[in-house]
């Protein structure tokens, strides 16, 4: 039966997002559930993630949306960027791990940096007056949670290893800017306030 099977070939194109949740999800039932084989399939992910070719221009050590990464696709987007700041934190929190959670943290921040605007909106894509993406908020959930969800969960574990970073605030600041489009849209913004609610 296995062998009238059509052989499985890999896809051609890697979407960063869906596979640095995954590798969050793998942490962090690694860790939840005593299962180191988890934990390593998250490492991983993610040392394949990180060795991934950036974004283009200003962007530097954000990752692509997509690789291998095509004209159309080589900006970096809120969902790949905070998946991957999620999954190197989840990491981040074993024994033994500090450099997945230096690597977090400071993916984290250029996270922040790139797609908050000042008023706390979460933005799908960077201010980029070349980009091929009209910039629009990353408030609603599609096949992933939407990427200010996965932003706030990231930060809820930023708190947690360095209580001083303030990070609560920053999830406050995101809360405060996106909550009068969730209080219309509850069920489109379901995981991020999930996510706030924790």
């Amino acid at each position: 039966m296995r062998a009238a099977r059509a052989r499985q070939t890999p896809a051609p194109t890697l979407l960063v997002a869906d596979a640095a949740l995954a590798a969050a999800v793998l942490a962090q039932c690694g860790q939840k559930l005593g299962e180191p084989r988890y934990l390593l399939a998250a490492q991983r992910a993610v040392t394949q993630l990180s060795g991934l070719p950036t974004a283009q221009g200003a962007l530097t050590g954000l990752p692509a949306s997509i690789s291998p990464v095509s004209p159309l696709l080589a900006q970096a987007t809120c969902a790949s960027g905070a998946a991957l700041a999620l999954a190197m934190l989840s990491l981040g929190r074993g024994e033994g791990m500090g450099d997945y959670a230096a690597g977090g943290l400071r993916l984290l921040s250029a996270a922040l940096h790139a797609f908050v605007r000042p008023d706390g909106l979460v933005m799908h894509t960077p201010e980029d007056t070349a980009a091929w993406f009209p910039r629009v908020p990353a408030l609603c959930d599609s096949e992933l949670p939407s990427p200010a969800a996965l932003l706030v969960h990231a930060l809820r574990i930023a708190q947690e290893l360095r209580p001083q970073g303030r990070f609560d605030e920053a999830i406050e600041t995101l809360w405060q800017a996106a909550a009068p489009y969730a209080r219309e849209h509850p069920l489109e913004c379901a995981a991020l306030i999930d996510a706030v609610s924790l």
